[in-house]
């Protein structure tokens, strides 16, 4: 076995023992993006101590809880996040060699046919016909970019089927915009508003997604 198989393997047995909010917190720092936790109010005081315990057992990083209203500036979100921290070391790092590095970056393979797979499903989200809109540029962009961290993470240097339509479930449903059935595309060419009211009725954005990775035909 190759040393970089090894260390694949070793990732992925570190990944399986993570919770789904490590494993969260996992892909904003690889991605070095942002995540949106959902949680019912009753809930949310919880899942902001069990993040901060993350933070600091799990990753060794220091953290705070800003807590966001209409009246919150964008100066004063941005001072909540500013660490106080005067020692030198802070803002410096030592020099290393390539014996210290933790984790080398692998070659990951984007087969053309996957790559197709993502960008029909992007054009069906697009077209369907309860979607007024949310399928941005920015949304294709973090799509392909968990993408490429989930398979790392299951072990894999290159991305199955499978982890596109993960990743299609946890980038687009706070993204997609649901029609009204009066602004149903179909309603310019004289479709019957009460027959659009009754198709689109008690459809939900996850049935939107569901929908779609029914309907694009998978890679083999």
């Amino acid at each position: 076995m190759s040393p970089s198989s090894h260390s694949a393997e070793r990732v992925a047995e570190k990944v399986q023992t993570l919770s789904d909010l490590e494993l969260a917190a996992l892909l904003c720092l690889i991605t070095k993006e942002h995540a949106i936790v959902e949680a019912e109010p009753s809930l949310l005081d919880p899942l902001c101590l069990e993040l901060e315990l993350i933070a600091g057992s799990v990753f060794g990083l220091s953290s705070t809880v800003l807590e966001c209203s209409e009246r919150t500036t964008l100066d004063t979100f941005g001072n909540g996040l500013l660490v106080e921290d005067d020692d030198i070391s802070y803002f410096s790092s030592p020099p290393r060699n390539s014996r210290d590095t933790v984790c080398k970056r692998l070659s990951l393979t984007l087969a053309s046919e996957v790559f197709a797979y993502m960008q029909n499903l992007i054009a069906f989200l697009r077209l369907h016909r309860a979607v007024s809109g949310g399928i941005s540029a920015l949304a294709t962009r973090h799509f392909e970019l968990l993408v490429r961290a989930l398979a790392p993470l299951h072990g894999l240097n290159y991305v199955p089927p499978s982890l596109v339509a993960l990743a299609a479930r946890k980038i687009y449903p706070h993204r997609i915009l649901l029609t009204a059935p009066e602004n149903e595309r179909s309603m310019q060419w004289g479709s019957s508003l009460e027959a659009v009211r009754e198709v689109l009725d008690g459809v939900t954005v996850d049935d939107v997604i569901e929908d779609v990775l029914q309907q694009v035909e998978v890679p083999l």
